[in-house]
């Protein structure tokens, strides 16, 4: 059965390459009202005076929403009158604000509850409900393990010292801004378990490894936390990923240089659900290389450099550092990695994507868009060397495997066969044809056979400006039924809009590529961030069909949209909101100032 519904999906993607040859950059869009356009049910703000974000997000089985983040400072005053649950004593030198949790109701119209820790605990960046309780994920300062104790959890006492150890950068990576230490953070992984009416912390444990804010190269959002990623297992277990570091550590007491930067996993871990027990945990490196292969074309290619790698033989199996953006879980209890890592081809910096797929017992299963570096005649993929990450991913009923992909320059590993960086992918439509020098970035939205790693279907995102493709990606993509796609993301000038999209500003164009009318409040929405030279200061949401025609487009103007979650025909996406004038639909309160958490709830077609 499985077999032929496969053989159904190739088919279609066959049909699909056919057309995709003479495809525009995006299908004709729809006329306003014909079945196709989301229902914006609500769109709120929730924070502090300070700056505020919202970073994870989940749906319970009854309908109430939870969302994960961090605030400023301690939360006051909510809406509704509602009292926050605070855990734990402030700890103000470690330097982070709070981190919390809230739920609210299923339209996202009330807040029922929330849960904070004290300033300095805790960074909150996941959440996943199980019927055993919330399950959050983020990292840890000191002063975190007098709440864990008791709690029974693996881990209760987390080492700190990397926060006085010397981080590393090699110069090659450097981009503006270059390595802004003022932004320099550090903790320790970090999954916690509280009750349903967020009252009390039920489990805890934190994990190895550590993260760092610190070096920026945008828009891969190396300036916000690499998230602790979290889902849910078929049997109750948790998966988790947590982040290894910016560097291994010599452990001689040297300095950490080029081998321990290019040489660095992150770690899968699968806990019971009460985060007790660990049933395996797992060391994931970025895309293998051939030792001796890497040894060759560097000291063919590159300067002998004392004490770097490029002075003795490469020694190990992969070449980079692992950067976990997204872990999914699908209905079998597989495990889905999406990330990209900092490494390097025979001549030059490359940032390489990878999307894993592990069994439930930590096994790969398949790698996708995970190309050797040194691949090629040349050592560097043939000259598809333009940087590329893998955003996001998720299941669809089926089994198969969405991601959504980032990228620049037009010689680019996303553009090509998922498992064959030297075949191209017929079944994307669209094109990036105009994109100019080093503009970053765009994107797609794929569908890969979840058995065999092959592109079902897909579509670029892009903006197109005056100078040609300007950025445009998702940050995250759901599945819906009848095999459509909701990808949120961000964008510059020139977005595509349908004709009933939410919202139009001057950085987005109508269906006829001419600019619509401002809609009312929006007018230069977008403009004061393009000029800071922020890479997009608006948001989209997107819907797309099985066959990836566009079916409807909105902007969302002021807001960062970071991640999305579903159950049945809602969906929930939560960010940060950057101006009072972002969007408000039924919204719990107004703007509290500076940059506030973004709940955006919505109903698909």
């Amino acid at each position: 059965m499985q077999e032929a519904a496969r053989t159904a999906r190739r088919w279609a993607a066959v049909a699909l390459a056919a057309t995709a040859g003479v495809a525009t950059a995006q299908s004709s869009p729809p006329a306003a009202g014909d079945g196709n356009t989301p229902r914006l049910v609500a769109a709120t703000f929730l924070g502090t005076a300070g700056d505020d974000e919202l970073e994870g997000v989940a749906i319970a089985p009854d309908g109430t929403i939870y969302a994960a983040g961090t605030a400023a400072g301690p939360l006051a005053d909510l809406p509704g009158g509602v009292k926050p649950v605070t855990l734990g004593e402030p700890n103000a030198a470690w330097g982070y604000g709070c981190g919390f949790v809230a739920r609210f109701s299923a339209d996202g119209t009330r807040l029922l509850a929330a849960a904070q820790f004290a300033r300095g605990l805790a960074k909150l960046t996941t959440v996943a409900v199980s019927s055993a309780g919330i399950c959050v994920g983020g990292y840890g300062g000191q002063g975190i393990e007098p709440l864990l104790n008791g709690t029974g959890g693996l881990i209760v006492k987390g080492r700190y010292d990397q926060r006085d150890y010397k981080l590393f950068t090699p110069r090659e990576h450097y981009s503006e801004p270059r390595c802004r230490k003022q932004l320099d953070q550090r903790g320790v992984p970090l999954v916690v378990r509280l009750d349903a009416a967020l009252t009390r912390l039920t489990a805890g444990t934190l994990l190895k490894g550590w993260q760092s804010v610190w070096h920026v190269p945008l828009p891969l959002s190396e300036d916000h936390w690499q998230p602790t990623g979290l889902a849910l297992l078929p049997d109750g277990d948790v998966a988790v990923s947590h982040d290894g570091g910016y560097a291994t550590r010599p452990g001689d007491g040297r300095d950490i240089g080029y081998e321990q930067f290019y040489f660095c996993p992150d770690h899968v871990s699968r806990l019971s659900g009460d985060l007790t027990r660990r049933r395996w945990k797992i060391d994931v490196y970025t895309p293998p290389v051939d030792p001796k292969r890497a040894t060759e074309v560097i000291s063919r290619r590159m300067p002998s450099h004392p004490g770097s790698i490029f002075s003795s033989p490469w020694r190990h199996e992969s070449l980079g550092q692992t950067r976990i953006l997204r872990l999914r879980s699908d209905a079998a209890g597989n495990i889905l990695l999406a990330g990209w890592s900092p490494g390097r081809t025979s001549s030059e910096p490359w940032w390489t994507p990878f999307l894993i797929k592990l069994d439930g017992r930590g096994k790969t299963v398949w790698r996708a868009y995970s190309f050797d570096p040194m691949s090629g005649p040349d050592g560097r993929l043939g000259g598809l060397v333009s940087d590329a990450g893998i955003r996001s991913v998720a299941a669809d009923a089926n089994g198969d495997v969405l991601a959504a992909t980032i990228g620049d320059g037009g010689n680019n590993v996303i553009t090509r066969d998922p498992r064959d960086y030297t075949r191209p992918a017929p079944a994307l439509r669209g094109t990036t044809a105009g994109f100019r020098g080093r503009l970053l970035f765009w994107g797609t939205v794929v569908r890969l056979d979840g058995g065999t790693r092959e592109l079902l279907g897909g579509s670029h995102v892009a903006a197109r400006g005056a100078n040609g493709v300007n950025p445009a990606w998702a940050e995250d993509v759901v599945p819906l039924s009848g095999g459509a796609v909701l990808a949120a993301g961000r964008h510059a000038a020139g977005l595509l809009v349908t004709a009933d999209a939410w919202f139009t500003t001057d950085r987005t164009i109508g269906p006829d590529g001419k600019s619509p009318a401002k809609a009312a409040g929006q007018d230069g929405a977008g403009r004061g961030f393009w000029r800071r030279r922020e890479p997009c200061g608006d948001s989209f949401v997107r819907l797309y069909d099985r066959r990836f025609n566009l079916r409807f487009s909105t902007t969302l103007p002021f807001v960062e949209l970071k991640t999305a979650a579903v159950r049945g025909r809602r969906v929930v996406v939560v960010g940060t909101a950057n101006s009072p004038r972002a969007p408000a639909q039924k919204a719990l309160a107004a703007c509290a100032g500076g940059r506030d958490g973004y709940l955006l709830v919505l109903d698909a077609p």
